[in-house]
């Protein structure tokens, strides 16, 4: 029953959003230091990417008639892809002796595949839509960070 609750079942609370993103923007960074060997990472291209995904929750609860539930929305959000980036860290850096560099960065993928139905799912709950088309909206945001990611 739980799992089928929506953003809704967040408490309106600024500090909650703001330690969620600090957080997600930590792990973010810790990732592109680790997973990227060695290379210098961009602290600006993680801000684009998550002002991009919270600009999106913003367009889509507009367009919908739901902006009032825009900070609980991305409050749920940006909990649950803290949790699920603290996971991808914690299981990259456990299996990289055991699979190597590159067998353990397809992890951090998978659980962001996963992300994108988690965050559909929040988004679906919050336009009040079937889970396909909060799934939708998800993957153009999805390809909206991948176009800016590649000009960037």
């Amino acid at each position: 029953m739980t799992l089928r609750r929506g953003p809704d079942a967040i408490p309106r609370s600024l500090f909650l959003l703001s330690s969620s993103l600090v957080v997600v923007w930590a792990v973010l960074i810790a990732e592109s230091y680790l997973i990227a060997s060695g290379e210098s990472p961009d602290h600006m291209m993680s801000l684009g990417l998550l002002v991009i995904h919270i600009g999106s929750y913003w367009l889509a609860l507009q367009i919908a008639g739901y902006p009032a539930r825009f900070l609980q929305t991305v409050t749920a959000s940006a909990i649950c892809g803290a949790m699920i980036s603290v996971l991808s860290l914690v299981l990259f850096l456990a299996l990289v002796p055991v699979l190597g560099p590159a067998g353990a960065g397809s992890i951090p993928a998978v659980l962001q595949l996963w992300m994108l139905m988690v965050d559909g799912h929040i988004m679906a709950r919050a336009i009040e839509q079937p889970l396909l088309v909060g799934i939708a909206i998800m993957l153009i945001v999805f390809f909206a960070q991948l176009a800016f990611y590649s000009a960037y």
